[in-house]
């Protein structure tokens, strides 16, 4: 590789990484919605599809409750995956009451209530994307520093 073509390779891949800094801090601008755009739906917990770990990223734990047509999702950025999936299997044909979101076609469960007892509330929901959007900024920031100084790298040779 000649002298000529390092520095172009560096702005290169200093601009790439400027561009992936940018796509990672919006993306960690997603927040969950308020508690009052939320709908309550409450039945009898029909049936529980565990979710299926992947070596990237994993499914979330599906569900549905009697009565109603709709396919819910619980996330693991709503934190407590593997204790909210056991106590979903645990509790099949249980009273359950979750929070989601009207809008949201994948019906995101933001609160998950079984039998009475509170398993994952909103708040904790709401707390656990706040530490998995911390992670995407400190993710940003070091990508954009990486691109900042290969630019500058690229610019002195």
């Amino acid at each position: 590789m000649s002298n000529r073509t390092k520095p172009i390779r560096c702005k290169y891949c200093g601009i790439c990484l400027l561009i992936l800094a940018a796509l990672f801090a919006v993306i960690s601008l997603d927040r969950p919605p308020s508690r009052s755009e939320l709908t309550t739906l409450t039945g009898r917990l029909e049936s529980v599809d565990p979710s299926i770990a992947g070596k990237s990223s994993s499914t979330p734990t599906r569900f549905r409750i009697a009565g109603d047509d709709r396919l819910l999702q619980y996330h693991s950025k709503a934190g407590e995956l593997g204790h909210v999936e056991q106590e979903l299997i645990r509790s099949v044909q249980r009273p359950v009451r979750v929070l989601v979101d009207p809008a949201d076609a994948f019906a995101t469960v933001y609160e998950v209530e079984i039998d009475g007892r509170m398993i994952q509330s909103y708040d904790g929901v709401a707390a656990a994307w706040r530490s998995d959007n911390r992670l995407g900024w400190w993710a940003a920031c070091a990508l954009a520093i990486a691109g900042v100084v290969l630019l500058l790298r690229a610019k002195w040779r």
